[in-house]
């Protein structure tokens, strides 16, 4: 017996299958969780959009597409549900302080000696502190691409926008993050 896909359980879900919301979130849920974390700095606010995306999937299985591909279409609505969430939040991200934890989440090398995991640490936490002050979708596009490792393409979609945006929202972004951290040592 296979799995059903996660276009099925969409549909199942808009006959009111609540058990397919349950496996949407089993299969999606930490990542999820994990870009509106790496999009918000804050674990609760992370955890309450993530909770209002599989909440909304109850209304969206309705107008969800099965030819489309869900998972772009479940980015798609995490992206504006952050965006949204930011922008009513507050109108600009201020740095925050990063945890042991949120620090080795993030990729990149941890071998070595005690000063090179030093070094290491130091680097990311100035990349959180400089990915912050990005305005909200050149974060965003940052993180679907170079962290969960999303096609332009698929951020695109999510995104509401064309590829060339997304390149450019990545151009500024990657200039912009490396002025940051050339200016702070």
């Amino acid at each position: 017996m296979t799995a059903p896909t996660d276009e099925a359980l969409m549909l199942g879900l808009a006959r009111g299958d609540r058990d397919a919301l349950a496996l949407l979130y089993t299969r999606h849920g930490d990542r999820v969780h994990r870009i509106a974390w790496r999009f918000l700095h804050d674990d609760e606010e992370a955890r309450d959009v993530t909770q209002a995306v599989f909440l909304g999937l109850i209304d969206g299985a309705r107008s969800f597409r099965p030819e489309a591909r869900f998972t772009t279409w479940l980015y798609r609505v995490v992206a504006n549900r952050c965006l949204n969430h930011k922008a009513r939040a507050e109108v600009r991200m201020r740095a925050r302080d990063v945890d042991d934890e949120a620090i080795e989440a993030m990729p990149g090398p941890s071998a070595g000696g005690p000063e090179r995991q030093a070094a290491q640490h130091e680097l990311q936490s100035r990349l959180v502190a400089a990915l912050a002050h990005l305005p909200a979708r050149q974060r965003l596009a940052v993180v679907l691409t170079d962290v969960e490792g999303m096609g332009q393409a698929e951020v695109a979609h999510a995104l509401d926008c064309s590829v060339g945006a997304v390149e450019s929202l990545l151009v500024r972004a990657r200039q912009s993050l490396r002025e940051t951290l050339r200016e702070r040592p």
